[in-house]
């Protein structure tokens, strides 16, 4: 029930915008550009100037770009506020909901059927002036590598956030992420009208599990059920939304709010004034000088300047479903995050001379654009999302992958992409995001260039992609003979658009597949039977258990011999080596170096040591893939060749060489004591206060789980753990059971942790099967 001070609120809320209707209805139709009409009775009505049939008339001015990406939490309401920014901008006619599967981001089958995004949806569209390149990613943890290859090409980012749930284990992911590409961030705290909703809550969990700084830019009136309106701190007047679809933006004067409103709106204003002046230099010049009245438009300015310098997070509040805040969200976009010029020149070597190179974004330099993402369509074929740091793309030209040694390729087209609407266009200009046709060899994270004028031109290699360790795999099986081809191209295509996704054949021709979880694999399953349509069965979901060593070990007088049947007979190779193998730091990965002693380098020419160099990366990469003696493939390892024994290449072929790398890597690693490593996940758990002892000693007696800490949120206990992923098998329904469903969990990969004597031996007899 509404206490009488709040129905009074809202009665004298109300009656002020039945009041200011007509100003309001004229400020909306500034905002959005509509036009006015008359009707066949002569009464003027409204209507939106654009269309989904208008092609829209984009700004092709740097400074009016904004590439920005949408990351958060599963089911935080990304996709849902995707859908009302399209409308709110004339791009589409009818706002799809996620719980209807009819949402124009979300365009993959399986992605409407389980209303969540997948694959990293991207769409171009206008907002005041400005050219909006949206991507949409996914929250889900078995996808964070869609997020890591499209926060690679964002200038900035919203963060959304669940005004019940606050920061939830993949914000912090995904957070991180935007951390490490130095991306800039505003803050929408969604879902403002449930009930449990604060405002509080997540800014204090912005500063202690993100440590960042909130800077609120609104005041919410009201939270829960009854949030309908916000204050706007900068400009002082109160924000209501209306209509069928939110699309009526009502500002009210906020003198005409009860007293206790307005006091509290002016101590956050000079809230917002003061935090302005405490990290940026010029607000506090002009704090000291006006006493601390700063204007409106110096306000506005030093938050885009603190924004971009990555001091301060702009908060703005509001309910995406109930179409409510998502137009001031679009205003902070492009007043407060970066365009491309706003951003440092993105990291560049040279290939022609290792060094380093600067980048910079304007239409008068030569091309340089990275392969961000790589999507196999029925019709089209590969479908290469591509963002042009410098110079034009044009369709028609030919154009050169400088991370594959300039392998050519041609554009046969160019498309600006709406989800799974592509609309074809002759160029892609410096800041432009858009979709390449015709590129047969390329991959994500590769560099695309023109031809250099000479041997002497740059050769710039964009900064790849990081992509994490598979941690779950399992065998595929074709169903039949005919099927075996098929299902191998289809993998290959499917690796190349997905470097988070791996397969391999065996020795013993088994495909196994490998992948960040177990919805990840079903889904590349259900991609193989409805795509491209080849039948296989997989099998039982494992564990990706990986091996390095526990000390370095050299060997300086390898030799190795080889009998093979040639066409003149049988003939002995050989190969003499001097190798160290090493463990190194851990989620390094494997390495194969050179360190070649002068008697190497002096005695074998040039042309012969690079293919036995290039013979010796493959047979360390093939043994470091077989497994080191226990059979898990290796990580956290590097091999340094000291010196190569050549006597001719009749006698020690490249052949040769690899195959005595593979040996003596297999035979040292033996020697220098194997060790199993398993992924080790970040668990999240909130439960019940009646429950959380039982939670508990499971997660420690029965999970070998480490728990680092247990916090409380309004009546719910926030349970913060370290588990091996192998426990957390067919976790959800052990949690609901023990719980009766009053629980929920989240996880993601934090590393690779070494596996205990006791646990070795009932891992190698599962794997085994006795």
């Amino acid at each position: 029930m509404l206490s009488l001070n709040r129905l009074t609120t809202t009665i004298q809320r109300n009656s002020h915008f039945i009041r200011q209707s007509s100003t309001c209805l004229v400020d909306h139709l500034k905002y959005h550009n509509i036009t006015s009409i008359y009707n066949e009775n002569g009464l003027r009505s409204y209507s939106s100037s654009t269309s989904s049939s208008t092609k829209k008339k984009y700004s092709s001015e740097l400074n009016k770009y904004r590439n920005i990406g949408i990351i958060a939490h599963v089911d935080a309401g990304k996709t849902t506020t995707c859908e009302r920014m399209l409308y709110y901008s004339g791009m589409i006619k009818r706002i799809g909901e996620v719980h209807k599967g009819d949402t124009v981001m979300d365009h993959l089958k399986m992605e409407r059927e389980r209303g969540i995004t997948i694959t990293a949806a991207t769409i171009t569209f206008p907002w005041k002036e400005n050219r909006i390149n949206l991507v949409d990613t996914p929250g889900h943890v078995d996808f964070t590598v869609e997020v890591e290859r499209s926060v690679r090409v964002m200038d900035g980012a919203v963060a959304i956030f669940d005004a019940v749930a606050g920061v939830q284990a993949q914000s912090i992911t995904v957070w991180n992420q935007a951390e490490r590409y130095r991306v800039p961030r505003v803050a929408f705290v969604n879902k403002m009208d449930r009930e449990g909703a604060t405002a509080d809550k997540t800014l204090k969990m912005l500063k202690s599990r993100l440590n960042a700084l909130p800077l609120p830019l609104q005041m919410p009136i009201d939270v829960g059920p009854m949030f309908g309106s916000v204050v706007d701190l900068i400009k002082m007047n109160v924000i209501g939304w209306s209509g069928e679809k939110g699309e009526l933006v009502e500002t009210t004067e906020l003198r005409d709010y009860p007293e206790e409103i307005v006091s509290r709106a002016q101590q956050e204003r000079e809230h917002l004034i003061t935090t302005l002046a405490d990290i940026d230099e010029d607000a506090m010049q002009e704090f000291l000088e006006t006493d601390g009245q700063l204007s409106d438009e110096s306000i506005r300015a030093a938050i885009r300047r603190v924004t971009i310098g990555m001091k301060a997070i702009p908060i703005l509040y509001g309910s995406s479903l109930k179409n409510k805040g998502v137009q001031q969200l679009l205003d902070s976009i492009v007043e407060y995050l970066p365009s491309p010029i706003d951003r440092e020149p993105p990291s560049a070597t040279d290939m022609s001379t290792q060094k380093p190179m600067t980048i910079t974004p304007s239409t008068k330099e030569p091309l340089c654009a990275l392969a961000f993402k790589v999507v196999h369509d029925k019709r089209r074929g590969l479908i290469v999302f591509t963002r042009v740091y410098s110079g034009v793309l044009k369709a028609g030209t030919v154009v050169y992958n400088s991370r594959k040694a300039g392998e050519k390729e041609r554009v046969q087209k160019l498309l600006q992409v709406a989800a799974d609407d592509m609309e074809e266009i002759q160029e892609l200009r410096a800041g432009d995001i858009g979709a390449v046709l015709g590129l047969k060899g390329v991959c994500t994270g590769d560099t695309l260039v023109y031809e250099a004028p000479s041997d002497k031109g740059l050769k710039p290699v964009l900064k790849g992609i990081v992509n994490p360790p598979p941690v779950f795999f399992c065998a595929l099986e074709p169903d039949t003979e005919k099927d075996y081809q098929p299902l191998i191209e289809a993998l290959e295509t499917i690796q190349k658009e997905d470097p988070s996704f791996l397969y391999q054949i065996t020795e013993s021709q088994q495909i196994l597949i490998s992948g960040m979880g177990e919805l990840h694999l079903e889904i590349i399953k259900d991609r193989l039977d409805n795509h491209f349509k080849v039948g296989c069965r997989m099998g039982r979901m494992q564990v990706s258990y990986k091996g390095t060593i526990d000390e370095s070990i050299r060997e300086d007088d390898i030799f190795e011999s080889f009998d093979v049947q040639t066409s003149t007979g049988p003939k002995t190779y050989c190969a003499g080596l001097s190798l160290t193998l090493e463990p190194t730091e851990p989620g390094t990965g494997t390495e194969v170096k050179f360190d070649l002693d002068d008697q190497t380098l002096n005695s074998i020419d040039k042309s012969v040591l690079d293919k036995l160099k290039l013979a010796i990366v493959e047979g360390g990469e093939s043994a470091f893939q077989r497994g080191l003696p226990l059979g898990f493939p290796a990580t956290d390892l590097r091999l340094t060749v000291h010196r190569i024994d050549y006597r001719s290449d009749n006698d020690s072929p490249p052949l040769a060489f690899r195959n005595c790398v593979i040996r003596s890597v297999m035979k040292m690693g033996d020697q220098a004591g194997s060790v199993i490593l398993e992924p080790m996940m970040n668990l999240e758990i909130s439960v019940d206060e009646k429950y959380l002892g039982s939670v508990l000693s499971d997660l420690s007696r029965q999970r070998r789980g480490t728990i680092k800490e247990v916090g409380m949120e309004k009546n719910t206990h926030i349970i913060s753990a370290l588990v091996p992923l192998k426990e957390m098998i067919g976790y959800s329904t052990q949690l609901r059971s023990v719980t009766h469903g009053n629980a929920s969990f989240t996880m993601e990969y934090s590393h690779n942790g070494r596996v205990n004597s006791n646990e070795v031996e009932k891992i190698l007899k599962e794997i085994r099967g006795y």
